[in-house]
């Protein structure tokens, strides 16, 4: 995917210090690639998408805004321009600060969880992205029936 070269390329456009080296460590998901870079002040999520990604970065400036409203989420990272994507050989490259990502873990308390729904839905942020639009483009009856067979009572019993 990316040469050792890349690297440093990447590291200078997103600002990320010096001694650039790829990890080897790798993660193929739904949209895309992740790579893991080393640097003198890091590590770094390198993402590339299979599908040519919206290249606005509003997906960015709210994931930015979400994590200052206190959302346990992984740091944005922008261009010494501003921008959420660099070209890299033809490709559009994202950067987040490195998150190691724990198993699933079914036991998670549901009010831990309710509340980190609500501080996203309550992000100061407008536009397309931003959490309460999300769910207003969402299907409404594919969102209830989930939440109903968790209550046990199947959708018709959650309030709409």
């Amino acid at each position: 995917m990316f040469t050792d070269d890349d690297a440093g390329r990447i590291a200078r456009a997103f600002r990320l210090g010096d001694g650039a080296a790829f990890t080897g460590t790798l993660a193929r998901g739904e949209q895309g690639q992740v790579v893991q870079l080393e640097t003198s002040s890091g590590l770094w999520a390198v993402k590339t998408s299979f599908r040519p990604p919206e290249l606005d970065g509003e997906d960015g400036a709210f994931q930015a805004a979400a994590v200052a409203a206190g959302v346990p989420a992984p740091i944005v990272v922008f261009t010494d321009g501003g921008e959420l994507f660099a070209e890299i050989r033809g490709l559009p490259v994202r950067v987040y600060r490195w998150v190691d990502v724990l198993p699933a873990d079914s036991g998670l308390d549901p009010g831990r969880v309710g509340r980190l729904l609500a501080t996203i839905h309550q992000v100061p942020f407008r536009g397309p992205a931003a959490a309460g639009s999300l769910v207003h483009r969402a299907d409404r009856r594919r969102w209830l029936e989930p939440a109903g067979r968790a209550a046990g009572r199947g959708p018709s019993a959650v309030r709409r």
